[in-house]
């Protein structure tokens, strides 16, 4: 795991925030990415919580800003958020729309948003690049990759609705400053 587990805690205290900004009570719990831990939280908010998770992921992949979701598509905002720390810190945050939220909370990138050979693009984002160390077929993730490594590069079609107008605005190439249009997995 290279993300660093949360305090125990901190998602109930987080959740209680927003219920008071928002002046009434959550009543379910959703993911919002299956991507490394983002995808526990749910299930540690529910568990401090008592309430129930819904079966649903929110991208239908893995992708680096807040604002690359299903239901940001859809014209659901973001926020109001809270973000939380391990000490017990809170900011609740109503930003003016999901760009600016994401400018205001973090920004990394760690996905892999191309692949080329021999030059030429042959896949990429929104669909998945996934990097595979050769021998076992174990992901290989962009924080540990390295010169040498020995590795097989698999492309995964993304989920249709981002081919939905808005979409490839929202997750293609273009946006992360590639000069380029989308090249579908397998084009």
């Amino acid at each position: 795991m290279v993300e660093k587990p949360p305090a125990g805690g901190v998602f109930g205290g987080a959740l209680r925030a927003i219920e008071e900004m928002i002046g009434e009570r959550v009543t379910h719990l959703a993911c919002i990415e299956a991507g490394e831990i983002n995808s526990t939280i749910p299930f540690v908010a529910a568990a401090e919580t008592g309430l129930p998770v819904v079966d649903a992921d929110g991208m239908g992949r893995a992708f680096p800003e807040l604002q690359m979701t299903m239901p940001h598509l859809a014209g659901v905002p973001a926020c109001p958020m809270c973000i939380a720390g391990e000490q017990g810190d809170q900011v609740v945050l109503r930003a003016t729309d999901d760009h600016r939220a994401e400018r205001l909370a973090r920004t990394v990138v760690t996905e892999n948003l191309v692949a080329y050979r021999e030059g030429a693009v042959v896949a990429s984002v929104p669909d998945l690049i996934c990097v595979l160390e050769s021998e076992t077929g174990e992901p290989v993730t962009t924080e540990a990759l390295r010169y040498g490594f020995r590795v097989d590069v698999v492309g995964a079609p993304c989920d249709p609705r981002w081919h939905a107008p808005g979409g490839l605005e929202l997750v293609g190439p273009r946006y992360f400053g590639d000069d380029h249009d989308y090249v579908r997995v397998g084009a």
